[in-house]
């Protein structure tokens, strides 16, 4: 596509080169004896919330906020072997009312991605779209977008697989959607007409915008010695690529942007622990500079959420009390839902079952409920008003 391309300089902790990335993680443990993380102790004390309301019962457990105040999830329905349904549906944090966005059905099934920040538009893709285009001779999926206030439906491109982009899809200001590596095929897409920016590279998973939408950072994949890059498409003020090369790192995830502009990474150290890692980004300087914020403790870290302001992430572990909180430089993290055995016969789910609404008031959260042998059988979603304290 003829873009310019570019490198850029990377450091770690106290200015150290990203070269020695591995090297720093092996000394993180010492210089970083004052960071907040889950090595915290035992105490877990609770913060003013409201009270959990159930939202519904389901069996998947992808959940997004529609603005500051709907939230998107997957209600499914499954035999022993397989689903065979699932519906997706707005829920008003407010009246509690559910509107039904659209019903699995043959040859259709809605995954949500993205919204807009107003909540007026829901980006998802057709997952039952996917299929060998011959012309191009890839295979490709569609694209839609639902309007929340009419319930209409429109189909606004087609593209490789974006699965991996989750809400990266769309930038923070609701006007470009990110598709990947380009192709032939091409929607007209109806008014309001949204950029689209494409890539020259086609693995690319975890996009995270800057907040100003000038530039979506991904991570490619399809390097054969393992690695994994860094490539930052620039929209603004100029279209340029910029690609970062982290010799010495493997299996990094970009996941967040704050309001600051700063990126965050999480990424396992060479004794599996997992540490997430704070980044600020300057693409005209050519500079990527990242430092630990929260490193993994004695317990298996199950997901995390970084609140807007990047001064507090939320998270679960495999403890299964509650959804914990720890704000940045503190020792000690405090429960922000109560006890999960106050709900009931439950536990917390491995891997993604928290989301923290783009205002920090509201916190979504899923729970795997229990049979009398202590098997899970379903799992249940719930939302908490989180109160500053």
């Amino acid at each position: 596509m003829g873009r310019e391309k570019e490198s850029m300089n990377c450091s770690y902790v106290n200015k150290l080169h990203f070269g020695a990335f591995l090297f720093c993680i092996l000394l993180s443990f010492a210089v970083l004896s004052g960071c907040a993380g889950l090595k915290q102790g035992k105490e877990v004390v609770g913060i003013n919330t409201g009270d959990p309301i159930l939202v519904a019962s389901l069996d998947a457990n992808r959940r997004i906020w529609c603005g500051t105040d709907t939230l998107v999830y997957i209600y499914g329905e499954r035999d022993i072997t397989r689903y065979v349904e699932m519906d997706v549906y707005l829920y008003d944090v407010h009246t509690g009312r559910k509107v039904l966005v659209g019903k699995d059905k043959e040859g259709y099934s809605i995954v949500p991605m993205a919204c807009t920040p107003d909540g007026r538009w829901l980006v998802y893709r057709n997952t039952r779209s996917f299929r060998w285009e011959e012309s191009i001779e890839a295979t490709v999926m569609d694209v839609w977008r639902y309007e929340t206030s009419t319930g209409r439906h429109e189909k606004i491109a087609i593209a490789y697989d974006v699965a991996s982009f989750y809400d990266g899809i769309l930038s923070p200001d609701g006007k470009k959607l990110l598709l990947g590596k380009e192709h032939a095929l091409k929607v007209e897409m109806p008014e309001p007409k949204w950029e689209i920016v494409w890539t020259d590279l086609k693995n690319l998973s975890d996009a995270v915008w800057l907040p100003d939408s000038s530039a979506v950072l991904t991570s490619y994949w399809g390097r054969l010695d393992g690695n994994n890059d860094i490539v930052i498409e620039v929209v603004t003020p100029e279209r340029k690529t910029v690609i970062f090369n982290p010799e010495e790192l493997n299996d990094f995830n970009l996941f967040y942007s704050d309001k600051e502009g700063r990126i965050y990474v999480y990424f396992w150290d060479i004794i599996e622990e997992r540490h997430l890692a704070r980044c600020n980004v300057d693409t005209e300087k050519k500079d990527l500079s990242c430092e630990d914020i929260f490193v993994e403790g004695g317990r298996k870290l199950e997901d995390h959420e970084v609140f807007s302001d990047g001064e507090a992430v939320a998270f679960t572990e495999d403890d299964g009390t509650c959804v914990k909180a720890l704000r940045i430089g503190e020792e000690k993290a405090r429960c922000i839902t109560p006890p999960i055995d106050t709900l009931g016969n439950y536990k917390i789910p491995p891997g993604e079952s928290i989301k923290v609404s783009p205002d920090d008031r509201w916190l979504a959260f899923d729970l795997v409920r229990k049979n009398e042998a202590g098997e899970g059988v379903g799992v249940d979603l719930y939302i908490i008003e989180l109160k500053r304290d």
